[in-house]
């Protein structure tokens, strides 16, 4: 399956150009990349048809600004949950920052790790 898009802009310097995409199969080429942007209407349309964990990696991701390989890759240790605060570690440049934890997913999040932490003692237990 291939679908082509193709649209007109002007670029800086008032050349028009004609920018396409092609998306065929999984792979994308491109020859300028535009991003595509969703409205919160749409957003939450989305994951309201998720389950739980991903459901709250969406919201994540919305919220915090993740970039997708920090949201799956961070630790609870990295949550202040006194300051509303989250660590990204690793980050692109090997760097790390301080990201804002909504005050919409905090509580989630709480719910999820207590969950968590049972399931984990319950596997202790059975050793």
């Amino acid at each position: 399956m291939r679908y082509i898009l193709k649209a007109e802009s002007n670029d800086r310097r008032g050349a028009r150009r004609k920018l396409y995409c092609i998306i065929a199969g999984s792979a994308v080429l491109y020859g300028i990349f535009l991003p595509n942007m969703i409205t919160k209407d749409e957003f939450f349309a989305i994951i309201q048809k998720l389950y739980e964990v991903h459901q709250l990696l969406m919201k994540l991701l919305y919220g915090t600004g993740f970039r997708l390989n920090e949201a799956l890759n961070f630790r609870v240790k990295d949550i202040d949950f006194a300051q509303n605060q989250i660590t990204v570690r690793d980050t692109k440049g090997n760097e790390s920052r301080v990201t804002m934890l909504p005050e919409s997913v905090a509580e989630e999040l709480k719910i999820h790790l207590q969950s968590v932490k049972i399931i984990h003692n319950q596997d202790l237990e059975k050793g």
